[in-house]
Formats: structure tokens, sequence, C-alpha cells
């Protein structure tokens, strides 16, 4: 009979995905209406989103409709490896295959159930992003929320078994902890949440702690006050620990360690590479290159690129960068957004990212998170508003 070739564990898993995601949907809403009691049209578009986001989820991983990606693959085989104990590491890939590890014992291997996590982990970094916007609650968010419908990448990486909703997470909460300690709001408090979620961030990728050390000293010299330097101090212990990324970065052998990273890593790339791998000789040919680095990184893949069809999203998402880039610009040029220390947050990590892209694809995923940080400035002040500018 038919009946005996039906894989009763995939059919287990699926029944067990579909009753904890209504559980989650019941407890999610629920939270949304309370939160947003005042302000509904926000928690139902929350509630939608989550709706068509765990659809998307469920596409990928019932059907072939989404290709797999590459690092899905690695992570997942990284949380085997845990499992069997062949693993003990808290950097980068290593850390996110543990918190994988730790979703499959608990739902006995439901990739579905690990999708909604990070759904999850995403909207609750978008809810934060919101807070950027003074009175936020009161103002109509329209653009915010068509953009988030329409920034195709969301739908390729978050609902998916990547790194990038929990990094986003962990990211905005400690730029959120950051901007209220250097305004002087609960300081202690905020220092110590900045630094954990720094920390957090940090360990998925671990290149940025050098980043987050370079914000820390633009806001102690903004702010002159003891608890940014102190906080300064121990980002410089943190860097001094992680000694050999440190070294590479910081030392002269920073171009030839730029050039072994984007010769080696582009090797097992194929067409998804950039055609031209700029490797600059000296500090100089750097600052040259440096403005076409970035804007190969915001704006890539270009329509004369396109060779597969596949990847048909990542061109889709230049497009609506450029439309997002536009529209910001427009609003810096204006005077009329709402806090430019958010702009030079995702400025110094577009900027200093752009130098070691290496792919169009990286690329489309890497600028990501700083990109939707900017998304508080789809909404421009109105002209009888002061923009902040500390």
């Amino acid at each position: 009979m038919l009946i005996q070739s039906i894989d009763w564990l995939s059919v287990t898993n699926l029944v067990i995905g579909f009753v904890i995601w209504f559980i989650v949907f019941y407890f999610f809403q629920n939270y949304l209406y309370k939160k947003y009691t005042k302000s509904l049209h926000i928690a139902r578009f929350f509630i939608i989103y989550f709706i068509v986001l765990s659809a998307v989820g469920f596409l990928r991983v019932t059907t072939e409709v989404l290709p797999k990606t590459i690092d899905s693959v690695f992570y997942l085989s990284v949380s085997s490896e845990i499992l069997q104990g062949n693993y003990f590491s808290f950097m980068n890939a290593k850390i996110y295959g543990y918190l994988i590890a730790f979703i499959r014992i608990l739902t006995f291997s439901n990739l579905y159930i690990l999708i909604v996590a990070n759904i999850l982990f995403f909207l609750f970094a978008v809810m934060d992003i919101l807070t950027f916007i003074p009175h936020y609650r009161d103002k109509n968010l329209t653009t915010i929320f068509i953009g988030l419908f329409s920034y195709i990448s969301i739908y390729w990486f978050m609902p998916n078994v990547l790194r990038e909703a929990i990094f986003l997470f962990f990211l905005v909460k400690s730029l959120k902890f950051s901007l209220r300690f250097a305004d002087g709001i609960d300081k202690h408090k905020n220092v110590i949440l900045f630094l954990l979620f720094g920390l957090f961030a940090g360990l998925l990728r671990p290149q940025i702690f050098p980043l987050l050390g370079i914000w820390l000293t633009w806001l102690m010299l903004q702010n002159r006050k003891f608890l940014l330097f102190l906080a300064t101090i121990i980002f410089i212990s943190l860097l001094l620990f992680f000694h050999d990324f440190v070294q590479s970065v910081f030392s002269e052998a920073f171009l030839s360690s730029l050039k072994s990273y984007k010769t080696e890593a582009v090797d097992g790339l194929g067409f998804i590479a950039f055609e031209e791998l700029i490797i600059p000789n000296s500090f100089f040919e750097l600052v040259v290159h440096l403005p076409f680095l970035v804007f190969r990184f915001l704006f890539t893949p270009f329509p004369w690129d396109l060779s597969n069809v596949q990847y048909f999203f990542a061109y889709v998402d230049a497009l609506f960068i450029c439309v997002f880039v536009g529209i910001v610009i427009k609003n810096i040029l204006q005077r009329r957004i709402w806090d430019t220390r958010i702009l030079a947050f995702s400025a110094l990590f577009l900027i200093s990212l752009g130098v070691f892209e290496i792919a169009f694809t990286g690329a489309v995923r890497h600028r990501m998170p700083y990109i939707l940080i900017m998304f508080p400035f789809l909404i421009p002040i109105s002209n009888n508003q002061q923009m902040i500018a500390k």
C-alpha cells in the first residue's frame, strides 16, 4: 500500500512544526497587541509580516522553489559535528552552530522551528529599529512598511538557517544601548548592555570588534564621559584578546593579509565573485580605490552582470538599494534625518566591509543589516522639527 511509502518522520516533524508555529503565533500576537495598544496599525503590520515570512520559511523547508544557500548547509553540518562532540569553539559560524544544535535537540531536528526563531529575532530587531524614530507610534510608518515588504533579500536570508537574523538583533541592541548611554540615560545599565550585546554580535562576526571599538571611541570624542572611556578600555581589551585578528588588521601586514584573503577566498566562488578583484598594494591605492569599492559593495550586482537566473533576486535587491539610497540622500541633503549618529554607525560598517567583499552575493547579504538600520531615514522629519546631530 502507498501508506508504507510515507516518510512518517518528515510528517511528524511537519505536524510538530505547525503546532509550535500556532503556539508562537498566539503568544506573539498577544504580545504585539499589548505593546502597541494605542498603535494597532503597527501590531497588525508585524502580524501580517510574521505570517508572510513564515510562509516563505515553509517553502524553503518543504520545496525546491528557493535554492539552498551554501552557508545554511555549512551551519547544519557544523551543528551535526557539535552534536557528535567534534567541535569546541565559540567564534564565528561555530557559535551559531551551537544554537542550531540546541534547537535541534529540543525539536528533534525540526528545521522549521529554527527558521521561526530566526523570524522572531528579525522582527524584534525591526521593532528596535523603529524606536530610533522619536514618537514613532504617532507617525505614519507606511513608507517603512512598504520598504520592508519590498526588500527582497529579507525573504532570502531571514527565514533561513543563517545567522543574519540573530546578528541583526544583537547589532541593533548594541547600537540602541550605546546611543542611550551616550545620551546619559541610565549610564551604568546601558554601558553594560552595550558591551554584552556587542560581545554577542562580535562572536557571530569577529570582524566587527574593531569597528565597534572605533564606534565607541567616536562616541567618547562626542561625549567625553568616564563611562565611555571605561567602555573603550574594555573593548580594547577584547580586541587584544582576539590577538590574531587584530594583528592582521592593524599591523604592517594588513595589505598582504587583505591580498591573501581575497585571492584565497575567491577561488571557490565561481561566477558569483567580482570580475575585477581589486587588491591595493599600498594605503594610497586603498584610499584611491575606496570610493569604487564602497560603491560596488552598495549597488552590486549591476544589470550587465546577470548570468544566472537563480540569483535574479540579487538584481532586484540592487534596484531596491538604488531607490533607498536615493531617498536617504535626499533627506540628508534637506537635513531631515532623525539622528546623524545612526548614519555614522552604518557608514562605518559599509565602508569597512566594502574593502573586503569579494562576491556580489556576499555584498547583498553583508550590507543588509546596515541598510535596515537606516530604514528610519525613510521617514523625514517635518520642517518644524530640528535634526538631532550629536
